[in-house]
């Protein structure tokens, strides 16, 4: 597992996000200034300088259940 601190993109069976990672708690990895992202426009150039097309924030840590993490990357930017 990557260390906290460290800047995620994650793919999930159903959604994805970016954030930063807090812990790991009970089964779910916890992401602090996370952002679900909607569309992340062409996928390859998202991943390299942090632009989504679409992303909507979260106002509060969010936990994800990591059974449902499809891939997980590290990013060099947080939109």
């Amino acid at each position: 597992m990557m260390k906290s601190g460290t800047m995620v993109f994650i793919r999930t069976v159903t959604y994805h996000y970016c954030g930063y990672i807090v812990r790991e708690e009970g089964g779910f990895l916890v992401l602090g200034g996370a952002s679900w992202v909607a569309d992340s426009g062409p996928f390859h150039q998202a991943l390299l300088d942090g632009e989504f097309k679409e992303a909507e924030a979260f106002p509060k840590n969010v936990y994800i259940n990591m059974s449902t993490i499809v891939d997980m990357t590290k990013l060099d930017h947080i939109p």
